[in-house]
């Protein structure tokens, strides 16, 4: 079974998305703030979910962070806060 690490500070957002990704069959984990997705890294998953504009953490340390602890897990990192002048522009890799 394929493991997700879901890292978001919107409950409602992370509570609908993981009965979603429950129901296609996937182990989803979730993190609420930097510490405990990091905390969660430790466990191996294949994808990393995030919102990178979070409590806790600087912006795109967790993808860092992810990218070099679990170089086999693919992850997505986005925010939908925008700021005057940005562009949305979601991040993907793989480790």
């Amino acid at each position: 079974m394929n493991k997700i690490l879901l890292v978001d500070d919107d409950r409602e957002l992370t509570s609908l998305l993981k009965e979603l990704l429950d129901m296609e069959g996937f182990n989803v984990l979730v993190a609420h703030d930097g510490e405990q997705a990091l905390a969660l890294l430790d466990d191996s998953v294949d994808l990393l979910l995030l919102d990178v504009m979070m409590p806790k953490k600087k912006r795109y340390r967790y993808a860092e962070r992810a990218a070099s602890d679990t170089p086999d897990s693919g992850y997505h990192a986005n925010s939908a806060r925008k700021r005057a002048g940005s562009r949305s522009r979601p991040r993907a890799g793989r480790g």
